[in-house]
C-alpha cells in the first residue's frame, strides 16, 4: 500500500515548477545587483549565520500549503496555495514595482500551464501586494487553488 502525501506533494510540484519560471530571474539582494531568486518550500530556513541572513533571504519566494476543502462523495478536492514573493529594493519608487513585476510573470507562466503535475489550477487566483511594507523588503502573495487527484473507493472482496 503507497500512502501519498499529496498536500506536500503539490507543495513541492508547484515549488519546482517555479525554480525552472524564475531560474533566469535576476534581482537586488543586500550583497548583489545580480542576485538568483531564492525558491522555498513551506517556510524559510532558519537563519544559522550572518552570512546566511546576508545572502539567503531576500529575494525568495516561498511556496505554502494553505487549506483543503472537498466533497463528502470525493468528486472533488481543492487545495489553496500561497506563493509569497520578497524582494529587496531600497528604492521605494521602484521597490513594488518590481515585486509585483515578478508576480505579474510567476502568474502569467502558471495559469499558461493550466496543469502541474497531477494538479490542476482551478477557480479564482488572488494577488495581494500589503499597504504595509517594510522598506527596502518588499513582500506580496499569490493565493492559487488546485484541484487534487481523487481518491478512489477501495472495496475489500474478501472480508
Amino acid at each position: 500500500m503507497t500512502i501519498m502525501n499529496t498536500y506536500n506533494d503539490l507543495v513541492s510540484a508547484v515549488a519546482d515548477e517555479i525554480k525552472v519560471i524564475v531560474k533566469d530571474f535576476r534581482f537586488k539582494s543586500r550583497s548583489s545587483d545580480e542576485a538568483l531568486i531564492n525558491v522555498f518550500e513551506g517556510y524559510m530556513p532558519e537563519r544559522t549565520s550572518k552570512k546566511d541572513d546576508e545572502n539567503k533571504d531576500y529575494p525568495a519566494i516561498i511556496v505554502r500549503f494553505l487549506s483543503a476543502s472537498g466533497n463528502i462523495d470525493k468528486s472533488e478536492k481543492l487545495a489553496k496555495v500561497r506563493i509569497i514573493i520578497g524582494t529587496f529594493n531600497e528604492n521605494s519608487d521602484e521597490g513594488w514595482k518590481e515585486n509585483l513585476g515578478v508576480v505579474t510573470r510567476l502568474e502569467h507562466e502558471l495559469l499558461k500551464r493550466a496543469f502541474i503535475g497531477p494538479f490542476s489550477i482551478e477557480g479564482e487566483v488572488d494577488v495581494e501586494l500589503p499597504e504595509e511594507q517594510g522598506v527596502p523588503y518588499w513582500t506580496s502573495a499569490i493565493d492559487i487553488k488546485f484541484t487534487l487527484p481523487q481518491t478512489q473507493t477501495e472495496i475489500n472482496w474478501e472480508a
